[in-house]
């Protein structure tokens, strides 16, 4: 025979077993917004943090690796200042690849011209916005082409007796006030001397083949 059941029971016990069912899925929503909050509050210091890190600029060092990589006959030291490398002078205490063709050094405080002496195979050496004073350290360089030394503090043309491959030379911006030591430089091309201090155009009469 079938066993008897108390339909009251029956009832309390159905009630009874919703009533956990409820409270599951309430932990369940408990547990799921936490886990939600967790996470958004994660992502938010995560953002902070990455608010807060400064963006941090290449050290010399860095840069020379990271050119380097890329290219090893040309390295680009652009807007490094504070950097060792120029505050000793120009790539003092680095050894710059004897196969370097392209070199270029804008703004970096540099003052001296020095440690070039390896490079000879460099083509394009670029100095711009500098604190240079004397164009000096370019004797062994002449396979150099292009010069630009544009805004620096040279006040006299010299120290180009060896670069006779020289094509375009840039002096503009600096304090200038004549024109001189530039005869042997007969395969110049480009010859700029904007913003300097000269009041008399001279001694270029063995450039016969300037454009400009």
């Amino acid at each position: 025979h079938p066993m008897n059941t108390c339909p009251g029971k029956e009832k309390e016990e159905k009630e009874e077993r919703e009533r956990q069912e409820e409270e599951g899925e309430e932990e369940e929503g408990e547990v799921a917004m936490v886990d939600e909050e967790d996470s958004d509050s994660s992502q938010g210091e995560e953002d902070e943090g990455k608010e807060r890190c400064p963006v941090r600029r290449d050290s010399a060092e860095e840069a020379v690796l990271r050119v380097a990589r890329q290219n090893d006959t040309i390295m680009d030291f652009t807007n490094q200042p504070g950097a060792s490398l120029v505050e000793q002078g120009i790539a003092a205490g680095y050894t710059l690849d004897a196969h370097l063709e392209h070199l270029d050094l804008t703004n970096n405080r540099i003052r001296v011209i020095e440690s070039l002496d390896g490079l000879l195979r460099l083509q394009h050496l670029c100095l711009r916005q500098n604190l240079i004073r004397r164009i000096q350290g370019l004797t062994t360089l002449g396979a150099l082409q292009e010069l630009d030394l544009y805004d620096n503090h040279i006040r006299k043309i010299e120290g180009l007796e060896e670069c006779t491959s020289l094509t375009s030379l840039d002096l503009s911006f600096n304090k200038i006030r004549s024109i001189v030591n530039l005869e042997h430089l007969t395969t110049l091309k480009q010859l700029y001397l904007i913003q300097n201090k000269i009041s008399c155009i001279e001694g270029l009469s063995t450039l016969v083949n300037l454009t400009c």
